[in-house]
């Protein structure tokens, strides 16, 4: 296994047939587990766009990954355009200060609260840490590596140095599935942990 870096892009070079390299691929997907905001409570909102709008403009900012399941933010903005470096909390923060969240005139304003939760990305979008994961076969270059190898590439959502934990929580996540399989064809119904 070995791992490029460039530009918010990253490589891994893994060996094994296609089914199982496809497996890490999928597992980078879907699999690992993020905070994101869950819901938003919208307590005014004078401008001319939707609370569904802002809602969703919101569940697609990057945070943080120090919040829990009971982490809240607040949003308070009057007469101003609203953006990200407007959020308030004691243990999250967006990633980027300048996402523009809604466009205010003078006289409008928008007053929230962010509510967060982990999860998935198989169970809903906001939650993906990786995006465009993708895969190829790498042509052997010496006898030495005549196996099947393939290159993973992907974008970490949060930033380059998160790169490496993904990797870490995807191997995870992999072993977790192969113990709780081996428990359920050894006969029984605990899940192993590991």
């Amino acid at each position: 296994m070995s791992e490029a870096r460039g530009r918010g892009r990253h490589s891994i070079i893994l060996s094994g047939a296609p089914s199982q390299v496809n497996a890490f691929r999928r597992v980078m997907l879907s699999d690992l587990e993020m905070v994101a905001p869950s819901y938003v409570d919208i307590r005014e909102n004078t401008s001319s766009s939707t609370d569904e709008y802002i809602a969703h403009r919101i569940g697609i900012i990057p945070f943080s990954q120090n919040a829990t399941n009971q982490t809240t933010a607040l949003l308070t903005v009057r007469g101003c355009d609203a953006y990200t470096d407007a959020i308030v909390s004691d243990t999250v923060r967006p990633l980027h200060s300048t996402i523009l969240i809604a466009r205010l005139l003078p006289g409008q304003s928008l007053d929230l609260t962010i509510h967060f939760d982990s999860g998935c990305a198989s169970t809903h979008a906001c939650f993906m840490r990786t995006a465009a994961v993708g895969m190829r076969p790498v042509p052997p270059t010496d006898a030495a590596f005549s196996d099947d190898r393939h290159m993973i590439t992907f974008d970490a959502v949060l930033g380059d140095e998160d790169a490496t934990h993904c990797l870490r929580m995807a191997c995870a996540s992999i072993r977790r599935r192969l113990l709780d399989a081996k428990a359920s064809l050894a006969g029984s119904s605990d899940p192993v942990q590991p």
